[in-house]
């Protein structure tokens, strides 16, 4: 009776252990059998098949590529952060003009009916309300971009943002000039838009460019506006400039990361500096300035 038993119990555990382990069996037979070599159709040489990588090692190597793909996508959100603070400093040239305008036309003093406002006063105004917006704007939009974790920087720089933006669109409106009041804040508006689409969609390079693309249009608007219009663009100026803009956001987005945030603000502001002693219309205005 044992031993018709034995046989039967030994059949059991072999069917058990078939079901429960097959892969573990497989896979230490496949890892213990030699590499495979499979003869060509002519007869000549053999071509050894490697061994099939393991789960676990797929697993892995798609652990390090996500790893990967994280870093450079904050080592590249890190370089647009850089890139956009320290390119903030670019709007002190329209406010280097506001400033030149104001003190060769005087400030506009006489604001006690606004329906009196000349046209030279109009042109002081908007002046005086660009300069008074720009250089808070300029100043938070450094912070917000070296700090980017901190929301408070982040809705003090849009309040800013939208004064300037509202205060100018007020006053161009004021001197009825359409130019400056409708056609350049709606192309502004649709870059923002392309902007704050590529920063949802999650993409921090597209971010840099659309972004850079509406400062752009933001700093021409401004010193058309701290200037004498449309008219006042040069365009050997205006293509001088954005040669300079263009090539050091290009030559910054070359590298990994920039140098340290200082350096990089105070070679953007002697950029600026050059571009604004450079502006024709800052030299028609300095003989009035040094009467």
């Amino acid at each position: 009776m044992l031993a018709q038993a034995m046989p039967l119990r030994a059949s059991v555990l072999c069917t058990k252990i078939a079901r429960v382990a097959p892969s573990r069996i497989c896979r230490r037979l496949v890892r213990c059998l030699p590499p495979l070599r499979v003869s060509s159709l002519s007869g000549g040489d053999t071509t050894c098949v490697s061994e099939a990588p393991h789960p676990a090692e797929l697993s892995e190597s798609a652990a390090r590529g996500r790893y990967r793909g994280a870093c450079e996508l904050e080592l590249r959100s890190e370089q647009r952060d850089y890139i956009l603070g320290i390119t903030s400093l670019w709007m002190l040239v329209p406010a280097a003009h506001a400033v030149t305008s104001l003190l060769s036309g005087g400030l506009p003093a006489e604001l006690t009916d606004p329906h009196l406002l000349s046209m030279a006063q109009c042109v002081q105004l908007r002046r005086a309300v660009a300069l008074s917006t720009l250089l808070p704007a300029c100043v938070i939009s450094l912070a917000a971009w070296r700090w980017p974790q901190n929301q408070a920087y982040a809705a003090i720089d849009r309040g800013c943002a939208r004064t300037f933006f509202a205060g100018l669109v007020a006053t161009n409106l004021l001197l009825q000039d359409y130019e400056l009041a409708v056609a350049c804040p709606a192309g502004i508006l649709l870059l923002y838009g392309a902007s704050a689409a590529s920063e949802h969609l999650g993409f921090p390079r597209a971010r840099l460019w659309t972004h850079a693309s509406f400062r752009c249009a933001g700093f021409w608007w401004a010193y058309a506006s701290c200037c004498n219009g449309i008219e006042s663009i040069q365009p050997w100026y205006f293509a001088l400039t954005m040669a300079a803009y263009w090539a050091h956001i290009g030559w910054c987005s070359t590298g990994s990361k920039g140098p340290h945030y200082a350096s990089g603000c105070a070679v953007v502001a002697v950029m600026a500096a050059a571009a604004t002693l450079m502006s024709p219309a800052l030299q028609l205005q300095w003989p009035a300035v040094g009467t």
